[in-house]
């Protein structure tokens, strides 16, 4: 009896001999099947730099978005304190105007200083 062409020595767990071209095979699938890894691994880092890039957009916003709630808190404020010296300006107008009576001021100053002070 003729052994087969270029065998290999017998599998020691199930003792089956294996012809080259089953060696090949086998090969070839270890090939494709790494391919395919590599390809799922290159689409798992690309899914991934998306999340990270769509993170930092997000971030970015929501900075974007308390600078310019501060903005806006600021500038209440300043619009506020204006309002409170323009009011104690309109008192002391009011007051030149009418020659001395200062009626006025019982509301405006208060109201002025509330604005100034606040």
């Amino acid at each position: 009896m003729r052994k087969a062409a270029r065998t290999v020595k017998p599998n020691a767990r199930t003792g089956e001999r294996h012809t080259w071209k089953d060696r090949e095979r086998r090969r070839k699938e270890e090939r494709q099947r790494m391919a395919a890894e590599a390809l799922i691994v290159e689409d798992a880092y690309q899914r991934g730099y998306a999340d990270a890039i769509a993170d930092m957009r997000k971030k970015k916003e929501q900075r974007r978005q308390r600078e310019q709630a501060k903005k806006a808190r600021r500038w209440y404020f300043i619009k506020q304190k204006a309002y409170g010296l323009a009011m104690l300006v309109v008192t002391v107008l009011a007051v030149w105007a009418t020659e001395g009576d200062i009626t006025i001021a019982v509301i405006t100053v208060p109201l002025g200083l509330m604005c100034l002070f606040q």
